[in-house]
């Protein structure tokens, strides 16, 4: 586990203590790079999905560069539940931010990885990257594909040619309802777990 300094922990709590009381849902919506973006509508209902079933708070991240992904999904929320830390916050308040949160939901970044590294649950969206290298592998987080011949190509530097400039099909193919699904699968298993203890 990531250890984090007091200060970093101390300016993640001042940044979400404004949030009510509920789920805290962490998007980060940008993908890096144009052949590993998930399109931003689906994200964007995905938060929303939380939000009407779980009256969950969504909390937003991004680098600057990541602004016009934010914002497409923010247009589409209820600004009370949205929490916008996009370009905001450095990445060690990042970390801690993320160590406070439930669960993020991202496609293969370096939140990602930064998320796991502080022991928060991740569900990501996976397409051309090959998860057998990138994705993580503690026991709460959960994987998003579809299996498609050509998938994973792992061609992140250099995309077939068919698959520029668009939506490549296999994360074109992975919906909003599979996300949904994995993300209640964390939060139920941690609310077991709750239970139990």
């Amino acid at each position: 586990m990531l250890s984090l300094p007091e200060t970093a922990r101390a300016e993640a709590a001042r940044l979400l203590q404004a949030l009510p009381p509920a789920a805290r849902i962490g998007i980060h919506a940008g993908g890096g790079r144009e052949i590993k973006q998930w399109p931003e509508a689906r994200f964007a209902e995905v938060a929303a999905r939380m939000i009407a079933d779980r009256h969950a708070v969504i909390v937003l991240t991004g680098a600057p560069g990541d602004r016009p992904q934010v914002d497409l999904v923010k247009r589409q929320l209820p600004t009370e539940r949205v929490l916008d830390l996009c370009g905001r916050v450095d990445l060690v308040t990042l970390a801690a931010v993320l160590a406070e949160i439930d669960l993020l939901v991202t496609g293969d970044t370096g939140p990602m990885h930064l998320a796991h590294a502080v022991g928060t649950p991740v569900v990501a969206v996976f397409g051309p990257s090959d998860p057998a290298r990138y994705a993580p592998r503690g026991t709460r987080d959960r994987l998003v594909r579809i299996d498609l011949p050509c998938s994973p190509c792992n061609r992140i530097r250099l995309p077939p040619t068919r698959c520029a400039g668009h939506t490549p099909d296999c994360l074109a193919g992975v919906d909003v309802a599979q996300v949904v699904h994995a993300i209640d699968n964390v939060l139920c298993e941690r609310d077991q777990r709750d239970r139990r203890s």
